[in-house]
């Protein structure tokens, strides 16, 4: 498993992610454009990285996994 985030999967834009004392959060860096939000809470960083990461199968970045 890769550490590095992959862009948000509706828009492209880079990720960004934070901890804190109850876990680990990961959003679009235009969570606040009103256009849409995307968003995964963890855990740990690891887990919140491999739901963000994931992507359906035959999509796009199907092939980065």
């Amino acid at each position: 498993m890769s550490n590095k985030l992959k862009p948000c999967p509706f828009c492209g834009a880079e990720a960004h992610m934070w901890s804190w004392n109850y876990g680990t959060a990961i959003q679009c860096s235009k969570f606040n454009s009103n256009t849409h939000v995307i968003q995964v809470i963890a855990d740990t960083s690891a887990e919140a990285i491999e739901r963000w990461n994931a992507r359906a199968e035959g999509s796009e970045d199907d092939n980065d996994r």
